[in-house]
């Protein structure tokens, strides 16, 4: 999965529908675990479950390349920083959290 949502396209093509089909189908893992996570709870996102399945896939290319790339060696490792990364990120996507983070700066 992770492979083909970061990697070039290579050989195929980005319009190819069964190249767009397996990307969207990829990238659904993380929107069906928002949209689960929403409608077991009482959150209100800031977005839809698809945009912020985007959002989380950018952080998560973000991590995931430092890593691989060797560069995650002058302070904090993957370990450290994916937890607190994708606690921002949630608390950031939430209407409820995104106040009481505003309120409390105040």
């Amino acid at each position: 999965m992770y492979e083909l949502l970061y990697t070039d396209t290579g050989a195929m093509s980005e319009t190819d529908p069964e190249f767009v089909a397996a990307k969207l189908a990829t990238l659904s893992v993380a929107q069906r675990v928002i949209e689960a996570v929403v409608e077991s709870t009482s959150l209100t996102l800031r977005a839809d479950a698809f945009t912020t399945a985007h959002l989380f896939w950018v952080a998560a290319h973000g991590l995931v390349s430092l890593q691989k790339g060797g560069c995650l060696v002058v302070g904090r490792t993957l370990d450290e920083l994916s937890p607190v990364l994708f606690t921002a990120l949630s608390i950031g996507m939430v209407e409820e959290a995104s106040g009481m983070v505003e309120e409390e700066s105040s």
